[in-house]
């Protein structure tokens, strides 16, 4: 059991971190002393009710699992998925790009590469369990190459800078690869277009909550529109 001194600087600490005002402290006080009484009580309740949904970022295999055992009520994962206990709708397609190092910072743009320079190239994929890594498989198939993998890893960051770093070309989705200012080049094959296609995923239920199909209803909405 913890000594009472121990006891007494755990609960003097604590108290300092409460009385320590967070971000949403901060900006409830901002609004309340810029536009008054009813800005900050608006901000409160929007603060709080933001507290009832929360978001999680992970692989479709991690959010399949969790929609499974009911971890998560709602999922944007890549299709296919062969679970019939799940819903799914399909909202769009979104792009792979290949990227390599780049000396320089490199814009927007997207160059075109020959299957011939990928077959000679080290890569940096997603885990071969993956459904990400079974598109690009199949990708690879169809150019009729055999891919030198050198690493694996299921965080898109890391793969990004370690294309960045000079370890290699990697094949990412389009939003992720999104601004400038990255050390790598963007590239696609000609006439090989890669394309996986996103889609909300829930559990089947006879009772969804109303909450749930809200949020869905919102991003569907949203995200069919880009």
């Amino acid at each position: 059991m913890p000594s009472d001194g121990t006891l007494a600087a755990f609960a003097a600490t604590a108290l300092v971190l409460l009385l320590i005002p967070g971000p949403a402290v901060l900006y409830i006080v901002s609004q309340s002393i810029e536009h008054g009484r009813r800005a900050g009580v608006a901000a409160s309740v929007g603060v709080h009710t933001g507290t009832l949904v929360h978001i999680t970022a992970a692989a479709t295999e991690r959010i399949v699992e969790g929609l499974l055992d009911r971890r998560f009520d709602l999922g944007l994962v890549s299709l296919p998925i062969t679970q019939p206990s799940l819903a799914t709708v399909p909202l769009f397609d979104e792009e792979l790009l290949v990227i390599r190092p780049s000396a320089d910072r490199a814009g927007d743009g997207v160059a075109s590469v020959q299957p011939a320079e990928l077959a000679k190239a080290p890569f940096l994929l997603f885990p071969k369990e993956s459904n990400m890594r079974a598109m690009i498989d199949r990708f690879f198939r169809d150019l009729e190459i055999d891919p030198r993998v050198t690493m694996e890893a299921d965080d898109t960051e890391v793969i990004k800078c370690m294309v960045e770093a000079g370890f290699g070309y990697s094949i990412l989705p389009q939003f992720a690869l999104s601004g400038r200012g990255r050390r790598f080049q963007k590239l696609r094959v000609s006439g090989h277009k890669l394309v996986r296609q996103q889609a909300l995923a829930m559990p089947k239920t006879g009772y969804p909550r109303a909450l749930t199909l809200a949020v869905a209803d919102f991003l569907k909405s949203a995200l069919s529109k880009q």
